[in-house]
This record gives structure tokens, C-alpha cells and sequence, in this order.
């Protein structure tokens, strides 16, 4: 599933749950096993009350917002 704007996430990269509450500026070009892929990048509160960037590929989406 898709990551979108309000949507209850988990983050693998940090160990927790956040809600995204902004797309992010760029996108991070990536070659991995033959192919390229762009990863987007999303502003996350996290339950811990900090913010902080976080690509796609690092996000498990847990409850969607549509």
C-alpha cells in the first residue's frame, strides 16, 4: 500500500509508529538488484512526539487515512 498524508505508519528503520503529516521535498534515486527506483520522503510525528524524515521503503502502512 501506497504511504499518503495522514496515514498511521511503522517505521522499520527506527522501531516505532508515527503519523505522516507531510510529503516531503525530493525524492532519493536508488539502484538496488538491477533496477532503479526513486524512494519519496515523508515528514512523521512519531509517538515519541519528535518529527522526523522518513523515505517510503522505510514505511509499513498500519491504519490508512482512506
Amino acid at each position: 500500500m501506497n504511504v499518503e498524508v495522514g496515514d498511521v505508519v511503522y517505521d522499520g528503520s527506527l522501531g516505532c509508529h508515527g503519523l505522516v503529516v507531510e510529503k516531503g521535498p525530493w525524492r532519493s534515486p536508488t539502484y538496488t538488484g538491477g533496477r532503479y527506483r526513486e524512494f519519496s520522503n515523508w515528514v512523521v510525528l512519531y509517538d515519541d512526539g519528535n518529527f522526523d524524515i522518513a523515505f517510503d521503503n522505510e514505511l509499513e502502512v498500519i491504519n490508512a487515512s482512506r
